[in-house]
Order: structure tokens, then sequence, then C-alpha cells
């Protein structure tokens, strides 16, 4: 177990992420085993409030981008 996974890095999920969704559960068992698990919080563009799983366990790091408007 000394060369063990260490990261799992996802960009992937759904909207309206559930927490017992399949790849979130996956993630949160991976999590409890000691791997760093990051996520997408959400693939569904520049919504406000909207995080998706497997982004949404309490052990998943969630990251999230937005898109910012300018105007001259």
């Amino acid at each position: 177990f000394a060369d063990r996974l260490d990261v799992i890095n996802l960009s992937l999920g759904s909207p309206y992420g559930d927490a017992y969704e399949t790849t979130a559960v996956a993630a949160n068992n991976a999590a409890a085993a000691g791997v760093l698990v990051i996520a997408s919080a959400g693939n569904a563009r520049d919504n406000y409030f909207i995080v998706g799983a497997p982004s949404t366990r309490d052990g998943v790091i969630s990251v999230a981008a937005t898109q910012a408007t300018r105007t001259a």
C-alpha cells in the first residue's frame, strides 16, 4: 500500500447533485479511505447555487469557476 492512489481529480457530474448519487457515494468512499478527491462543482454553465454530484459529499473538495462579463 505504499504506492497507492493519492488524488482523484474529477470533472464530471450532474446538475442538482444528490449526496447519495452513485458518483458521490464512490467519491465519499475514496475520501474515507484517505484519497484526496477533487471534483467540479458543476458543468451546468454559470448558474449560482447549483452544485453537482460528486462534489456534494463532505469529504470531497468542490472546485468552481465563473465567467465574468466585462462592460466597457
